[in-house]
């Protein structure tokens, strides 16, 4: 029984940093209620499009915070610089630690590559749009290359990260499903 729980806390325990430290984030830097505030409201962050962004849509996003608001988004990605450790390495403890529980330390560098990925595309995500805000602000136009790389550094971020949380997934199953067949006998 001991196993099964531990299993479960390797996948609950990196799932609370990441959605109660983007809860977190998004509040103490000012980010939710200049969300709010926006005009039109709500509009939907560029950190979490599925489907990636335009330099259009950047436009529209940023436009649509005014300047108060930019300058509250500029302090959550500076912020969301550092989020990626913590997320990132909440992952890879419990990718490791389920791998020694089933044994199999050969496949840690193979099954940490998803969270590697997450956090790099994370790091390119935050510098590429911190650069092009700064211009958007100085009222030079932004960089369309520089866009693209932004948002397929968020759709590779989102992406990986889904699988990084399946590997953790699919281990803490393995774990689980050992356990019980281990006390069945």
């Amino acid at each position: 029984m001991a196993s099964i729980m531990k299993a479960i806390l390797a996948l609950v325990l990196p799932a609370l940093i990441f959605v109660g430290g983007a809860s977190l984030m998004g509040r103490a830097s000012g980010r939710d209620d200049a969300l709010k505030a926006s005009n039109p409201p709500n509009p939907k962050p560029l950190n979490t499009r599925v489907n990636g962004y335009s330099s259009d849509d950047v436009k529209t996003f940023w436009k649509a915070l005014g300047p108060g608001g930019r300058i509250v988004e500029e302090k959550f990605l500076r912020w969301d610089l550092f989020f990626p450790i913590a997320y990132g390495g909440a992952l890879a403890a419990g990718t490791l630690w389920l791998l020694a529980m089933l044994g199999e330390r050969r496949l840690g560098g193979r099954a940490l590559l998803p969270v590697a990925v997450t956090v790099l595309a994370d790091w390119v995500e935050n510098i590429t749009q911190l650069q092009q805000l700064g211009r958007y602000g100085s009222g030079v136009e932004l960089r369309a290359g520089a866009i693209r790389l932004a948002s397929t550094a968020t759709i590779v971020k989102l992406l990986a990260g889904g699988v990084a949380f399946a590997v953790v997934l699919v281990f803490m199953v393995k774990v689980i499903v050992a356990a019980r067949a281990a006390s069945a006998h």
